[in-house]
């Protein structure tokens, strides 16, 4: 899968990939156009292609490894997500096998900065040509709380806390999955996270942590998914 990814670069321009890398990316937040770093750009390009053919039943885990992470990466990551399944949805440029809806679900953002996160996020903006196509329009972001509304048809976006871990109950199973756990307080409590039905049903898991033992990578080996290690 990833090596098809970087083979794409290389001879499709037009790919979201291929504008992800080389910072081509039509995101604006308040009608200015959004600066990345090229590790936020290379870590988004994996995400984006993590729920690819993704076949019926199976789970997918991408764990990065990342020294000095900022709380933008985390946010990032989902945009990313967002964005190839706005992408696919729309099918222009994409192969035809790949057509479709990628999140299957509703996407949830565990991080420690919430508010910041959901101000940006329904901020965000789509350009096309002279059109700006709001994410919040397509995906609503709410703040994951005990009091959030029932999954819907509708897919949506939450944001949480790592430590409202009951908001996580009696809960669907969500269809993406983006855990921050670069700061300490987050990462006291990935295994609890991780332990939630509806975030162990999720087909798509990606979880930021600092470098660590290789006991403590081993733990994160989940025999019931495909799991990809990236080190940025």
């Amino acid at each position: 899968m990833w090596l098809d990814t970087f083979r794409e670069l290389n001879e499709r321009e037009q790919t979201l990939p291929c504008v992800l890398l080389k910072d081509r990316l039509p995101l604006a937040l308040s009608g200015s156009r959004i600066a990345t770093t090229l590790v936020e750009r290379a870590s988004g390009l994996l995400a984006a292609r993590l729920p690819i053919r993704l076949a019926s039943g199976e789970r997918r885990r991408l764990v990065f490894l990342l020294p000095n992470a900022t709380q933008n990466l985390g946010r990032f990551l989902a945009v990313s997500l967002l964005l190839a399944d706005f992408v696919h949805r729309q099918g222009k440029g994409v192969p035809h096998q790949e057509k479709g809806e990628l999140i299957r679900g509703d996407l949830l953002l565990v991080t420690q900065r919430i508010r910041d996160c959901v101000n940006l996020l329904r901020g965000l903006a789509i350009r096309d040509g002279s059109q700006l196509h709001a994410l919040a329009d397509y995906w609503p972001v709410e703040v994951m709380s005990q009091y959030s509304p029932p999954a819907t048809g509708n897919p949506r976006v939450f944001v949480a806390n790592p430590g409202w871990s009951s908001a996580f109950e009696k809960r669907r199973a969500f269809g993406s999955v983006v855990i921050d756990a670069s700061h300490p307080r987050t990462a006291a409590h990935l295994d609890q996270l991780l332990a939630q039905p509806s975030i162990t049903a999720a087909p798509v898991q990606i979880i930021i942590i600092p470098p660590c033992e290789q006991s403590r990578l081993d733990a994160l080996q989940d025999p019931s998914r495909h799991s990809s290690l990236a080190w940025v």
